[in-house]
């Protein structure tokens, strides 16, 4: 069973996310946190989501990491942690982090020689704004064994009780939380496999998609998230058992990457405009796969291939685009 911990609920300022399967080795890790506003300094923060944060607002961090964790010295360990993935929510709203290598970090530091264990994560926000997360636990119970190298996660222990404190901050306003508890996940990484080449769209970028969640089609646990799309432009995710190549459909900037009977998720709530760090995601229903003659539930054995297609710009106009392909197979 795979898990996927970004199943997001805003509960009020208790984190309510315990440790789940945890991975043996120092692999890629997830931090969730949730606690409330304690305070809002300055003019306000600049992106429309990150604005409306006030005072006793629930809020939930959330840190994807995006490599395999590296020694810092006998007793740290350092992770990228990824913009796709990493994210603050509050009620319905959610920004996502930016792409910044080198300023998306997460570290854990574990002094047996002082008992003083500490986690940072910190992560770039549109407007240009930083979100800082810090925890520092003296009684030395932060993490349970001293070889976090390679006993991340089976050391790991929930931290309790003990207080965090975190800030999102652009050099102008500050805006600062409380959090009560946070517990380290496994990331199992998306399930399946790209496939396919996705051409660049007027950003310069290449739009990818990932699946996220269960492999396993009883669990009915499956997110799409497509990245790196043009800011608020609109899409929407297509799916067919089939894969294909045609270039430039209907004078498309991109490839269609499927084939066979293509399923639109176009229904209510389903079709997307990407966030102000270019992503858009959509939990879908496996028992309601859309083929053009209606909805199939995809069982174990059955191969799904997925793609998001998108609202584009061009030197000649309005037009289209495509992420790459996303593969499957449902066990």
């Amino acid at each position: 069973m795979k898990s996927c911990i970004f199943n997001t609920r805003v509960l009020g300022s208790a984190l309510s996310v315990v440790a789940l399967a945890a991975p043996a080795l120092a692999g890629e890790v997830d931090v969730v946190a949730t606690g409330s506003v304690t305070s809002v300094s300055g003019p306000g923060l600049t992106d429309p989501v990150l604005a409306q944060l006030a005072q006793g607002q629930s809020v939930e961090w959330g840190f994807r990491t995006s490599d395999i964790g590296t020694a810092t010295g006998p007793n740290g360990l350092a992770y990228s942690v990824a913009n796709i993935g990493s994210r603050i929510v509050s009620g319905a709203s959610m920004v996502g982090a930016v792409h910044a290598p080198g300023l998306n970090q997460l570290e854990i530091i574990d002094e047996p020689s002082t008992g003083v264990d500490s986690l940072t994560a910190s992560m770039e926000l549109p407007g240009q704004a930083t979100a800082l997360l810090q925890i520092t636990n003296g009684s030395g119970s932060l993490i349970s064994n001293n070889a976090i190298t390679s006993l991340i996660g089976i050391g790991f222990v929930p931290f309790g009780g003990t207080s965090m404190t975190g800030q999102i901050s652009d050099g102008v306003s500050t805006v600062s939380f409380s959090f009560v508890l946070v517990a380290f996940t496994d990331y199992d990484g998306p399930i399946g496999a790209n496939y396919c080449t996705a051409n660049p769209n007027s950003t310069g970028a290449v739009a990818s998609i990932t699946v996220e969640g269960s492999g396993q089609a009883a669990e009915n646990d499956l997110t799409l998230r497509a990245s790196d799309i043009p800011v608020d432009a609109f899409g929407f995710f297509i799916t067919s058992r089939m894969q294909g190549l045609v270039l430039n459909p209907g004078g498309s900037d991109g490839n269609l990457c499927l084939a066979g009977t293509i399923g639109r998720y176009v229904g209510p709530g389903q079709i997307q405009q990407a966030d102000a760090a270019g992503t858009m995601s959509l939990t879908i229903d496996v028992t309601q796969m859309p083929q053009p003659n209606g909805f199939v539930a995809a069982v174990a054995g059955d191969n799904w291939s997925f793609q998001t297609w998108y609202r584009d710009s061009s030197p000649a106009g309005a037009t289209s685009n495509f992420t790459n392909g996303f593969e499957l197979a449902f066990n």
